[in-house]
């Protein structure tokens, strides 16, 4: 007795109208039928959810992380695109966005190979090729009156537009790279730029699907399933590992046993399988602070607390009083401290002064911070004494702002490691909220442009331990992470 699966491949053989009918109702019919990549490997349950993510046309906005080679490229840039013009949705304009001009070009030529050599594509729906209108980054085909073209990420895309068509599918493929999105202005601008260039390029209509890894905490598709989770927009996010949460393989085709799975890990080392594989967020290999010993908080304990009673408010502060160009920025972290001996604890506050200030400006801006608004109390203020930056201690003074000179006989990264042990066991608390380029600084201190708010944090934090250890020599923190940390898996 034959198969449902063989019954259907041999009607999809011999019946054309048949599988011409299949292949236009499903996006995962008209891979398996016309573009089948890798035949030998059976396509995987989550190969087919990412393609009906793309067919559901009440998901407007679809966030796909997905592990390395899982095939989301192919459905994405080349399946769904193809089958969303002559399949069911009769899309008239498809815009895939890549990373840069190369991946653009890499993208098109996938889609013209197939456009103009697949047999039995173009015996079931063709003609699909020969327009005057094709080129590099761009197909016209005629016979559906519609278009599909390749971009790089960054340029302005305000105005596209084919015949009366605004774009109606957006496909957005791996917009960002480990080493760009480190830097939080470039994450800021392509952010920006997503809401500002993609979002509204298209109608009510337009679906818009992202494609990418995990790269980092704050990355696009991170800051847009947040949004989503606030209901601040509509949207879908799915992530698909190699290993799923039962410790089982995703594309059991591919990777048939245990063995297969180890052989990978091998190939690509530790470090790319856990990233790119298993979809972990990894720290840098020389990291100081790693962000899983990072201690949150959602609200600062009342001042009349009997059991965390509030000790003062401090803050430290790194100059830098020439503006403009590369100049490091002024940076400032306020502290609340709470409670004694192993109770203590240091609150970093969310007001976070980062900015290019002048000489002028610094004086001002910290002659507003003179005293804490929560408890009308002066805020004791540590500053670096480095060169010409003891004048402007002397000026605070002058006009009558206490501040506290600081000589710094340490290099930046032991000043940070010095913080560890305070970090990793909790006595510093670093708001939920507020505090996201704070937090990148000294997570991946070392590879980002800047490190002032850091210095600050590092200035403030080293001071209230030592004079609190003068005072209440009780308080004792264990050295750091213990021993067997070797970092998140």
């Amino acid at each position: 007795m034959k198969t449902p699966n063989e019954e259907i491949n041999e009607r999809i053989i011999k019946d054309r109208n048949f599988r011409i009918h299949l292949a236009m109702q499903s996006p995962y019919w008209f891979f398996y039928i016309y573009l089948p990549r890798d035949p030998q490997f059976e396509i995987a349950p989550f190969q087919k959810e990412i393609l009906e993510i793309a067919r559901d046309e009440s998901i407007k906005l679809a966030l796909i992380v997905s592990f390395r080679q899982s095939g989301k490229t192919t459905m994405m840039d080349l399946v769904y695109p193809i089958w969303s013009i002559i399949g069911e949705q009769k899309k008239k304009f498809i815009l895939i966005i890549c990373k840069d001009q190369q991946q653009a070009e890499m993208r098109m030529a996938n889609i013209r190979e197939e456009l103009e050599n697949n047999e039995l594509l173009k015996k079931d729906f063709g003609p699909l090729y020969g327009d005057d209108k094709w080129g590099a980054l761009t197909v016209v085909v005629a016979r559906y009156k519609a278009r599909i073209m390749c971009v790089s990420s960054g340029q302005s895309l305000r105005g596209m537009i084919h015949g009366s068509h605004r774009p109606d599918v957006v496909v957005c493929d791996d917009l960002e790279d480990l080493e760009g999105v480190k830097n939080p202005d470039n994450r800021d601008k392509m952010f920006n730029w997503f809401c500002r260039d993609i979002v509204p390029m298209g109608n009510l209509n337009t679906k818009i699907i992202v494609i990418s890894n995990l790269l980092h905490e704050d990355c696009l598709v991170r800051r847009l399933n947040e949004e989503i989770l606030k209901n601040k927009r509509g949207g879908l996010y799915k992530e698909f590992p190699l290993i799923d949460e039962e410790e089982k393989c995703m594309w059991p085709g591919m990777y048939p046993n245990p063995e297969s799975i180890e052989e990978l890990r091998h190939s690509v080392g530790d470090r790319v399988f856990e990233q790119e594989y298993l979809l972990h967020i990894l720290p840098e290999v020389d990291q100081i602070i790693h962000p899983e010993w990072i201690h949150r908080y959602d609200e600062l304990p009342r001042n009349d607390d009997p059991d965390m009673p509030y000790r003062g408010t401090y803050c430290g502060v790194d100059l830098a009083l020439k503006k403009g160009g590369k100049n490091d920025y002024t940076a400032v972290i306020i502290c609340r401290v709470y409670g004694y001996d192993e109770n203590m604890r240091i609150f970093v506050l969310p007001y976070i002064i980062n900015e290019k200030l002048d000489f002028r400006e610094s004086i001002e801006r910290l002659k507003t911070l003179d005293r804490d608004a929560n408890s009308g109390e002066y805020i004791t203020k540590y500053i670096e004494s480095v060169g010409y930056q003891s004048s402007i201690i002397e000026q605070l003074r002058h006009e009558g702002v206490e501040a506290e000179e600081v000589p710094i006989h340490e290099g930046k990264d032991i000043r940070l490691k010095r913080t560890i042990p305070v970090i990793f066991n909790g006595v510093v608390l670093i708001p939920r909220y507020g505090a996201v380029e704070f937090v990148d600084q000294m997570v991946y201190f070392g590879s980002v442009p800047h490190d002032d708010m850091v210095d600050a944090f590092t200035m403030v934090v080293i001071k209230i331990i030592e004079e609190n250890s003068k005072s209440e020599p009780r308080l004792t923190i264990i050295d750091g992470p213990p021993p067997w940390y070797a970092g998140p898996r």
